[in-house]
């Protein structure tokens, strides 16, 4: 697999994230009881991930550093997502589908994170 295929993959997924969260925004507020700035957080993040990873995947560059980059901070805010859902549950400041989305939300990008670290070691070794 190519460096550019996962960059692409990082990118879509962090849109996808994005657009998720500000097409359904009121939703998620509303109706899973998520605190607006939560959901704010999350839009913002999924924002700012999605333009590192655009910049990144545009520029053509061939240095993994870049990915092992977005590989940390998502393992980081993988952990924060969780650490987030816990708290707001565990707090009553959200019905159980919020911390549940929340908890979603960070399985799917630990899993992102393992697999873009499984490429930056094979990248790596192979170098």
């Amino acid at each position: 697999m190519k460096l550019r295929t996962v960059l692409g993959l990082d990118f879509a997924c962090a849109l996808a994230g994005a657009a998720g969260y500000a097409l359904l925004f009121d939703f998620v507020v509303e109706r899973l009881s998520l605190p607006r700035g939560v959901v704010q957080v999350q839009l913002g993040a999924n924002v700012a991930y999605a333009m590192y990873g655009g910049l990144v995947l545009l520029s053509g560059t061939r240095n993994v550093r870049f990915l092992g980059f977005l590989c940390g901070m998502n393992f980081l805010y993988a952990g924060l997502c969780a650490v987030g859902a816990a708290a707001l549950q565990l707090s009553s400041m959200t019905l159980p589908l919020g911390a549940l989305l929340l908890l979603v939300e960070a399985l799917l990008i630990a899993a992102l994170a393992s697999f873009e670290r499984r490429f930056v070691l094979t990248f790596n070794a192979s170098q």
